[in-house]
């Protein structure tokens, strides 16, 4: 027998026995509304889930009525409007009602159209009362404490993100939302993505890991950021809750920016190669200066004693002449050369400002770098005031070094825009000093094709650069802005020059120039 022969083959009073088990069973309390004089038929259930009595309880929509929260029976008529405008398959709606004994209970109330008039028109509503007033408190108690659990993160000092399974936000801090530029945002629900605001790609494995229940951190990991900034970050991934089905729980994410630190250890760490490269330039200049003045001193004797003889015209002679002349040019040039490797190889963070004579400091760069230029084929010249006309205040060692550093980077831009940036000329680099009333003005250009536009808005932001990974640190022009303002001076990059130009400006000085 199955179970609809089973059903016709009890009365009327074994139906209505059973259908009582059943309502009890599911503590479900029933409410049948006649829509033509809004009375209502409330049975026992219904009754005693309020604490009434079934017997003295008037069966009209007032009963109803004047026991639901006010704050909350608007919301009971709108949705059994948007029922009978058919938005909505049944009417639901969980409200608060007002027990015998005082106290409000969350009532669980459903319902349908039960009865038709002939034209079609709704006569009876019909539908149940299921107090979940036990389930209600504890989502309230919970909202609470995540809520609570929302503020307190979001009161934390580092950047704290909390995820559920599906990688969306639980809760952030201040700190997070300010470093995501989330701050004046709704994010609870929305993953990164959907807010246009990613993490790393280079998390994502971690993420995956943390979400399997692994802790994963790392102590200064490089993390290239949206506007094209590397950043160091220490931070750590990790799970807060796991599911039992093994499904992937959700993580918590803290990273804290060391980029500062590592910047500080690294500037630190360059400045000590350097003063270990100037030690042993140092030496290198004092170990060749001492056979370079006794080969240029027997030169120019040599040549006193063929200006001696200048009436002996015979080839051999004539061959020593130019011989011992192209000899003297050399231990000339080596000479500026171990005079611009004793500038720059002093370790000068403590030396006085002094007055300096910049065009022969340009010149003294040139002996250093020129062989590169010419062995890249680039075009490179000095431009502007003569030595001794342009005098100004501060430390030889750093402007050498400043120099140096623009030079070399205007090099390997000149070398990388070849000759398609000049029309088929030779790539080119000028260095220009100028002299005002103020200030001595060391103005650097080249012929590269010039800075993208991501890099142009970070320049001597520390490890920011243009060059392939690998060619360069992103520090050079970050720690040659640092010498320069020790020293009152200025350096500044002309994003109006049609070329890539930086300049140099150096407080004027008393000086010959």
């Amino acid at each position: 027998m199955n179970l609809e022969q089973f059903l016709d083959s009890l009365s009327n009073e074994q139906l209505i026995d059973r259908l009582n088990l059943a309502l009890d069973g599911a503590s479900l309390g029933i409410w049948d509304w006649d829509l033509r004089d809004n009375s209502v038929q409330f049975d026992r259930r219904w009754c005693e889930m309020l604490g009434l009595d079934h017997k003295h309880t008037p069966m009209s929509l007032s009963t109803w009525e004047e026991r639901v929260h006010p704050d909350d029976i608007a919301g009971c008529y709108a949705d059994i409007q948007a029922y009978f405008a058919g938005k909505t398959n049944c009417y639901e709606n969980i409200h608060r009602m007002r027990h015998a004994n005082g106290e409000w209970i969350y009532i669980l109330d459903r319902g349908r159209i039960s009865g038709r008039d002939a034209t079609g028109e709704a006569i009876r509503f019909t539908g149940t009362h299921f107090d979940c007033t036990a389930t209600e408190q504890a989502k309230r108690v919970l909202s609470s404490h995540r809520e609570l659990l929302v503020e307190l993160v979001r009161h934390l000092p580092a950047a704290v993100a909390m995820f559920d399974g599906e990688g969306r936000y639980l809760a952030a801090s201040d700190a997070w939302l300010h470093l995501h530029g989330l701050h004046d945002r709704a994010f609870i629900a929305h993953t990164p993505e959907e807010l246009g605001a990613p993490l790393p790609k280079e998390w994502d494995v971690a993420r995956r890991r943390a979400q399997r229940g692994e802790r994963v951190t790392a102590e200064q990991d490089p993390i290239v950021g949206r506007d094209g900034r590397r950043r160091f970050l220490r931070w750590s991934i990790r799970p807060w809750w796991r599911s039992l089905d093994t499904r992937d729980g959700g993580i918590l994410i803290t990273y804290e920016d060391v980029t500062q630190a590592v910047e500080a250890r690294l500037a630190d760490e360059r400045e000590a190669r350097l003063a270990a490269l100037g030690l042993m330039a140092g030496g290198i200049a004092h170990e060749l200066n001492t056979p370079l003045q006794s080969l240029m001193v027997n030169s120019q004797l040599m040549a006193q004693e063929l200006a001696a003889r200048a009436s002996d015209q015979s080839p051999d002679l004539e061959f020593v002449r130019e011989c011992n002349a192209g000899l003297l040019a050399t231990t000339h040039r080596i000479a500026r050369i171990v005079g611009a490797l004793r500038t720059v190889s002093r370790h000068s963070p403590d030396d006085p400002l002094v007055p300096v004579d910049i065009r022969a400091l340009a010149d003294q760069q040139v002996e250093l770098c020129g062989a590169r230029f010419r062995a890249e084929g680039v075009d490179f010249r000095v431009e502007g005031v003569g030595p001794g006309q342009a005098c100004a205040l501060g430390r030889p060692a750093d402007i050498g070094q400043i120099l140096l550093n623009l030079l070399n980077n205007a090099l390997d831009a000149a070398v990388e825009g070849g000759k398609e940036k000049t029309g088929g000329a030779p790539p080119w680099v000028r260095l220009h000093v100028d002299a005002s009333d103020s200030s001595v003005t060391c103005c650097v250009t080249d012929s590269g094709p010039g800075l993208p536009p991501e890099i142009e808005a970070q320049l001597m932001t520390p490890f920011v650069t243009s060059k392939a990974p690998g060619k360069g640190t992103g520090l050079g022009l970050s720690l040659s802005k640092s010498l320069a303002e020790k020293m009152g001076a200025k350096l500044i990059h002309v994003a109006s020059a049609a070329q890539t130009t930086f300049e140099l400006h150096i407080p004027r000085g008393q000086g010959p120039g």
